[in-house]
């Protein structure tokens, strides 16, 4: 939308631009941006402020290069980033990022194409979340791992030449690859209950703002049928707010894979390769030959949706 226009939906509806802003500056532990399509950075919400370190009016105006590393840089990272977005949909990554202050920090994140009533893409969307603490907590988790397997070395040097010392070194190894297994599975369930929670915060604080914007602007676009040209910037608006509910809709779905606990592991990547191809318009499909006779560990079924 235009400053013209901008300036006009201000006076005559009193939705200004950073009323609109409320729905994003709403979400703290996210930062949410948008860029052009050369990767130049045109919105930029109190949790980019937070997790990068750069106020908005800094951030504005500089390329997204910025926030990358310079080994990410040189490979052109943020580029290829945006190809894929817009070829497939969307975009995901897990990779260290630089803060303002030059400190680096692990973050992942997913970028979405933005479209104009015509299905131009016009800039890409992105929303990244500071996975620091998680990752010093499987850092800690190798060390304390290594740190059992140096333990159960040294016991088996020191207790090699006895059948005793043998029996127990054969109860610790067992012990400590139970713990080992016990750790990864923690990793794994740590991983899932991190996607329940970022997709309960999407849906409880986005997804409601979402549905209120959705009907103050109906309520608006009611009121001002008569003005052709405000009606349809905001139809355009109306739609674009439509595209952004389904994007954070498909979000929350993909985090939070509720068919897989209820219904197995068949049934969850049936409804998924079903829901993906209906989101992306690609046709697709899932056979599962021989069936499954009976429900895997539940580890295991995560990881094996997760892979798909």
């Amino acid at each position: 939308m235009s400053d013209h226009h901008c300036s006009q939906l201000e006076t005559e509806t009193g939705w200004s631009p950073e009323l609109l802003c409320q729905l994003i500056e709403a979400v703290r532990e996210y930062a949410v941006f948008g860029t052009d399509m050369s990767g130049r950075i045109r919105s930029w919400n109190i949790g980019a402020e937070e997790i990068f370190g750069y106020k908005a009016g800094e951030a504005i105006g500089q390329n997204i290069d910025i926030l990358f590393t310079d080994a990410d840089r040189a490979e052109n990272i943020p580029g290829k980033e945006r190809e894929i977005a817009r070829l497939d949909g969307y975009a995901e990554d897990q990779r260290w990022h630089v803060k303002k202050d030059g400190s680096l920090f692990f973050a992942s994140g997913v970028q979405t194409p933005l479209r104009d009533e015509h299905g131009t893409v016009t800039g890409f969307a992105k929303i990244a979340r500071d996975l620091t603490e998680l990752t010093n907590a499987h850092k800690a988790l190798e060390e304390l791992n290594q740190t059992l397997e140096e333990r159960v070395d040294s016991r088996t040097r020191e207790l090699a030449d006895a059948n005793a010392a043998l029996e127990y070194e054969a109860a610790e190894r067992k012990a400590a690859e139970k713990l080992r297994l016990s750790l990864l599975r923690r990793i794994v369930q740590t991983q899932e209950d991190e996607r329940k929670r970022i997709a309960r915060e999407i849906h409880d604080h986005i997804g409601q703002q979402m549905v209120a914007l959705q009907l103050n602007l109906a309520h608006v676009v009611e009121k001002r049928r008569e003005d052709k040209a405000l009606l349809a910037d905001l139809d355009r608006l109306v739609s674009t707010v439509k595209e952004i509910d389904s994007e954070v809709d498909f979000l929350v779905w993909e985090l939070r894979p509720s068919m897989l606990e209820d219904f197995g592991l068949a049934e969850a990547i049936d409804n998924f390769v079903l829901k993906w191809s209906e989101q992306f318009s690609t046709a697709a499909e899932f056979k599962s030959v021989g069936g499954i006779k009976r429900r895997l560990m539940p580890d295991i079924e995560i990881n094996l949706y997760r892979i798909v």
